[in-house]
């Protein structure tokens, strides 16, 4: 029961990174503005913007990232380029951002996972609370329990029940991330053992769970959704706790005999901490623009992912 309770605090720790995104969003709402007009931004950006996304291409945050500050390079009149730093749960691209100039050249493109490690691992060599100045977030959404087409599992009660004889293996983004998380929280509300098998990023765990390599997956929708649509994978529950429209024939996790049941992915934008916050304000601007535009708001849709208006609003959400 512990151990179920630690897993729960852990999955909720994505608040703790969200407040900061609030604090940033309404400083930048409230002050930023003014010291902006007062304080002429026609030296920045000057240069190319490099975005760290610390896992590797094809992920839900590499299609995010990829998304977004395309369309933001248009609006800065700068180019932006995306560089994969992958490993070490995400913790070798956080910490090389970490220890960039604060100039607004170098940005970190966080997740959930970021949260969890601050409960995971003690020796961390950067504070995700200090050593950053949040941006913007970018999207929210929940993750889809997918399986191959070759695997004969129909709904969640299927792989409880291959899972109790110990012939059920999952694949996840790497250890200690949301997707690990959530299938051992499956694990622990199920009462069974489906064994892990790690992956460096959700594109090679995914295509491994296609063929059939691994018996399933609990994803990002932001990265599986295209492959349900297109009739690669086939999608057993949601993990929201009401179904979502796209795929209003999959059912949830929790009214599949597990009330209760709920885990949501996120990402936003950090820069290294003391970047000023004119630069704060000038990204934070293009961002909005962006998340606001008509075509990225459907496009996110579409995956199942949304930027979360609560969150921007609502500080009793924290």
């Amino acid at each position: 029961m512990v151990e179920f309770e630690m897993m729960r605090e852990i999955l909720a720790r994505r608040r703790t990174i969200f407040s900061l995104f609030h604090t940033a969003v309404l400083a930048c709402g409230f002050g930023c503005m003014d010291l902006a007009s007062a304080q002429p931004q026609d030296l920045y950006p000057s240069k190319p913007i490099r975005v760290v996304v610390p896992y590797p291409p094809g992920g839900s945050t590499d299609i995010a990232a990829r998304l977004v500050f395309q369309r933001v390079a248009e609006i800065i009149k700068q180019p932006v380029f995306i560089d994969n730093k992958s490993g070490g749960g995400g913790n070798i691209g956080a910490l090389e951002v970490a220890r960039s100039a604060p100039d607004g050249y170098t940005l970190l493109v966080a997740t959930t996972q970021h949260a969890i490690n601050m409960t995971l691992i003690t020796n961390m060599r950067y504070d995700v609370r200090k050593s950053f100045a949040p941006i913007s977030p970018i999207s929210e959404g929940p993750l889809l329990l997918v399986t191959g087409n070759s695997q004969p599992f129909r709904n969640v009660k299927d792989v409880i029940e291959a899972a109790k004889s110990g012939k059920v293996t999952f694949a996840t983004a790497g250890n200690g991330g949301s997707v690990h998380l959530a299938g051992e929280l499956f694990n622990r509300m199920a009462n069974v053992k489906m064994v892990p098998i790690p992956f460096r990023g959700s594109m090679p765990a995914l295509t491994d769970v296609m063929s059939g390599e691994v018996t399933v997956m609990i994803d990002s929708m932001l990265s599986s959704m295209p492959f349900v649509t297109s009739g690669k994978l086939k999608a057993l529950a949601i993990t929201s706790p009401t179904r979502s429209k796209l795929l209003p024939s999959v059912p949830t996790v929790a009214e599949s005999g597990m009330p209760g049941y709920e885990v949501t992915a996120w990402n936003g934008v950090l820069a290294p901490a003391g970047t000023p916050p004119p630069i704060v304000a000038r990204l934070n601007s293009a961002l909005t623009v962006v998340l606001q535009s008509a075509e990225v708001k459907e496009r996110f849709k579409t995956l199942g992912s949304y930027r979360n208006q609560t969150l921007l609003m609502d500080s009793e959400y924290f």
